[in-house]
């Protein structure tokens, strides 16, 4: 789980550069038999604890006691060492089934695996999917949620015969949505609704390196990852957490971003629409007597935040994605990753501070213009007045 921990499962495999692909020419050796399927989502049981009452042994105590009071949870394990930390400093405002609702993962937590499995009967699934699709194959799930990153992932483990597991994820998070909704310590949450848009197939084969290979279509990607098979069976699937989970941690991340960003500039729309709207003469005379238009700064300094705090975060992506590419040689999603992260970048900027120079130039104009025609206005009445004095 830690960075600077030597993975058992990375051990075997050698050097670091043996997780790479190897040659396409390969391809033809791999074994066709199919190990295991899995598919990805991003899912946190948020407490609802205040600060002072929440540290390591009540989180993982309220959390296992939440899981296992779901009838369809039929174990539940919390892989923590001395290097998991629990943070908890601060309390969202908000605390919904979307993560991006909240200003935080609450509470943040660092280097653990919570793993548990369920079993939802193929009739229970129906119920929470659209009647053209049918349900899983496997009927048992087992749920592995990595704290490795910023952002948690969920692995969704299905048997080899499955033939959607990204259905899974869905059907998943549709059953904690509405599971224990009464429940006063844990809430459930999630980036979606949609999972990770790629079925992940594992296969064994008697070649000494790792292969992974894409194949992307207009719905649901297929991606096969083929393990050697001297990689002992208990380490599979931390090998591809550990290969996998910094990837579809920054996908996540930049998917949270992007929610983010979109609604504040929706709101500063909103605050912009609202002071075009409001151009009545009265306004203007208090802008006159004011001198300029307070909201119109106040939104300036706002986008100007949001534009700090944009290129903060570009930064991230760009030093995350240099550490992913420089430990595995590449990024095996990146088509998915630059997708969310020009989401983030796409909020129309420029075109805002445009609009808030053309306000501000209007009200400065404005008030240059009132300001002669009163001065003017109040000489011709002086005048008028001297006249009829004298």
């Amino acid at each position: 789980m830690d960075k600077g921990k030597v993975n058992t499962a990375a051990s075997e495999m050698g050097a670091t550069g043996a997780l790479q692909k190897v040659p396409r020419t390969a391809a033809r050796r791999l074994e066709n038999k199919i190990y295991l399927t899995f598919g990805i989502g991003c899912f946190h049981f948020a407490s609802l604890r205040p600060t002072s009452e929440i540290n390591r042994e009540t989180y993982f105590n309220d959390l296992k006691e939440y899981l296992l009071s779901d009838k369809l949870v039929t174990k539940f394990e919390a892989v923590i060492d001395d290097n998991t930390t629990i943070y908890a400093e601060e309390k969202p405002g908000l605390i919904t089934e979307n993560i991006s609702d909240s200003e935080i993962f609450y509470p943040y937590i660092d280097n653990c695996l919570v793993r548990f499995e369920i079993h939802i009967p193929k009739r229970i699934q129906k119920e929470y999917m659209l009647s053209w699709r049918e349900p899983t194959t496997s009927e048992n799930f087992l749920v592995e949620i990595d704290y490795a990153e910023d952002v948690p992932v969920a692995y969704v483990w299905l048997d080899a015969d499955e033939t959607s597991p990204s259905t899974a994820v869905s059907i998943l998070w549709k059953h904690f949505k509405n599971s224990n909704p009464e429940s006063k310590t844990i809430r459930f949450q999630m980036v979606g609704p949609s999972p990770f848009h790629t079925d992940f197939v594992v296969k064994r084969t008697k070649m000494d390196r790792l292969d992974i290979s894409l194949k992307e279509s207009r719905g649901y990607d297929g991606m096969t990852i083929v393990i050697p098979e001297r990689i002992r069976t208990e380490n599979i699937k931390e090998l591809i957490r550990y290969r996998f989970t910094e990837e579809f941690s920054l996908f996540y991340e930049a998917s949270i971003d992007s929610i983010r960003f979109h609604e504040s500039f929706s709101s500063i729309s909103e605050k912009i629409d609202k002071i075009i709207d409001s151009e009545s003469f009265l306004n203007k005379i208090r802008r006159i007597l004011i001198g300029g238009d307070p909201e119109v700064y106040d939104i300036s300094i706002e986008i100007e935040k949001v534009m700090i705090s944009l290129e903060r975060l570009l930064a991230n992506y760009k030093e995350k994605i240099s550490y992913i590419e420089k430990s595995f040689g590449e990024i095996i999603n990146k088509n998915k990753i630059d997708e969310r992260i020009s989401d983030v970048g796409s909020v129309p900027i420029e075109r805002y501070l445009n609009i808030i120079s053309i306000l501000r130039d209007r009200h400065t104009s404005s008030r240059a213009n009132y300001t002669v025609i009163i001065s003017a206005v109040v000489g011709a009445v002086a005048a008028l007045i001297a006249t009829k004095l004298f």
